[in-house]
């Protein structure tokens, strides 16, 4: 019977979208009867008035930007009733704060982890001025310590999923997994089968699933089969009640996991066959991970356990602390890395404030690879102004799109941006998901950030921060690759474009602050 409720408990959100469904089918038919029944002048008032106050709702709030508010007033006006359903979900942010306070209050549980470590600008007699100043900036936004002691393996296509599942059949104590999107295929069946594997054996195994990201993406009974095996699922972000707040709209889009808390791999891969192998649309798929050994771990671990223990209400930390923070092997790898994680519950937006401090402070490159160029205004004026400084800016973006008004959206600022002397490229024949930031010879990144709105402003994401690391290296040669295999858009080719292009890139411009 436990298991049975467990898995109920569990189950995807489609009877909820089921739910909604019938709703807008009922919805519909009523107001379809109003206007033969002569209401259509009541109906229109009606909408009027939702709208005009739902208007002054959005231009009173203090939580959106000038360009945000006016996406949504656009959107509202533009698309009456429907518009105000789609803000009434996704748009409101009043109720932010109120909506993660509790994890807050979990998320300071383990702050006084990362605070027994000495800070790094205090630690190292770092001579370069900039340089110091760059580490001061990122200790005082993130709160997460720099650790020393890490080594840290690059991987590319379909390595991380053997590595994943290599390092989920070795584990002995237990397994820790995050994922935006999950699905049902061969490529996670396997994953699947090394979890049910090992939860049979007595490892425990705990299996994060994010609710709206995954809406759809897995079957029920593949969820009711994992946890009669023994493995723990849950849902991050489960509507709270039947009306769903606006919470709906922040995602957790973090993916990472934890083999026995010395084993972690952060990235932008999700999980399944089209992370491998491309689908029609983008055919081939170009992702990274970096897989992570030693005391960085440490920070991996700490949020999973925040994010699980927010979703489940399980107090994993006060079980068996000693084995998910155990004594890591000595590595030699020098330099330093540091987790980044980001999201609604975060007084400040750290990777967006951290890419703003290093773009801005940047002598000799900044090499983004990116799936989406939907970035706030801020970052593009600091690339824009970096590249007129003489720093190398270049952005890889996919040649081939999986969404494509999101990539409708993102050409409308590469006139802008050419111009400004930021060099563009499209991976060719492939679709480019992996979120790398490359800043001089000193620092990179790596993790689940888009470098969009949503993942700098939206989301719970996460990003591996090296400095002076050999991933930096790494990295690099990674970006490197990446622009061997590219296009390059010049800017005499991009003003050829037919007109009709520049109609549909200005509106998908104007509702960029909403995607």
């Amino acid at each position: 019977m436990p298991k049975r409720k467990s898995w109920k408990n569990n189950k995807s959100w489609s009877n909820t979208i089921l739910f909604y469904l019938i709703f807008a089918a009922f919805v519909i038919v009523a107001f379809l009867s109003m206007l033969q029944g002569g209401y259509s002048a009541l109906i229109y008032l009606t909408i009027m008035f939702l709208s005009l106050v739902v208007f002054f709702y959005i231009f009173l709030d203090d939580n959106l930007d000038t360009s945000t508010k006016w996406a949504w007033i656009l959107l509202t006006v533009s698309i009456p009733g429907l518009g105000i359903v789609i803000y009434f979900l996704f748009g409101r942010t009043a109720n932010k704060i109120k909506s993660f306070k509790r994890k807050m209050v979990v998320d300071q549980q383990f702050s006084d982890l990362d605070k027994t470590i000495t800070p790094l600008h205090e630690k190292l007699h770092i001579e370069n001025d900039i340089e110091r100043s760059q580490i001061a900036f990122i200790e005082r936004v993130s709160p997460r310590a720099f650790y020393h002691n890490t080594k840290t393996e690059v991987l590319i296509g379909a390595d991380f999923f053997d590595e994943l599942v290599h390092s989920i059949n070795s584990a002995v104590d237990h397994v820790h997994m995050e994922f935006f999107i999950v699905r049902d295929d061969e490529v996670c069946q396997k994953i699947y089968d090394a979890m049910m594997k090992k939860a049979q054996e007595g490892v425990n195994v705990r299996f994060l699933i994010d609710a709206g990201g995954s809406m759809g993406t897995v079957k029920d009974k593949t969820l009711k089969t994992l946890i009669q095996s023994g493995v723990k699922v849950s849902f991050f972000g489960r509507p709270k009640a039947l009306l769903m707040d606006s919470s709906a709209n922040w995602r957790n889009h973090r993916k990472f996991a934890v083999i026995d808390g010395k084993i972690g791999f952060v990235g932008g891969y999700n999980l399944g066959n089209e992370y491998v192998f491309g689908n029609v649309r983008t055919q081939n798929w170009r992702d990274t991970n970096v897989k992570l050994y030693g005391d960085a771990v440490k920070s991996i671990q700490t949020a999973f356990i925040q994010d699980w223990y927010y979703s489940t209400e399980e107090a994993v930390f006060k079980k068996k602390f000693i084995n998910f923070f155990p004594t890591q092997d000595d590595y030699q790898q020098p330099g330093y890395v540091k987790l980044i994680t980001d999201g609604p519950d975060s007084v400040s937006q750290q990777v967006k404030a951290i890419l703003f401090k290093l773009s801005a402070s940047a002598t000799n490159r900044i090499w983004i690879t990116s799936p989406y160029l939907v970035p706030p205004e801020e970052i593009i004026a600091v690339l824009k102004t970096a590249a007129n400084s003489g720093v190398d800016v270049r952005i890889v973006i996919p040649e081939n799109p999986d969404k494509r008004f999101v990539y409708t959206a993102s050409e409308s600022y590469i006139n802008e941006l050419l111009r400004a002397n930021v060099r563009i490229f499209k991976l060719k024949n492939c679709f480019q998901h992996s979120k790398i930031f490359v800043i001089d010879d000193t620092f990179a990144m790596c993790g689940s950030t888009n470098l969009d709105r949503r993942a700098l402003e939206i989301n719970f994401e996460d990003m591996a921060l090296y400095y002076r690391h050999q991933a930096v290296k790494d990295l690099t040669a990674t970006v490197e690759a990446d622009l061997a295999n590219s296009v390059e858009i010049t800017l005499e080719q991009w003003e050829k474009r037919p007109w009709i292009h520049h109609i549909f890139e200005s509106f998908a411009r104007l509702m960029a602050p909403l995607l």
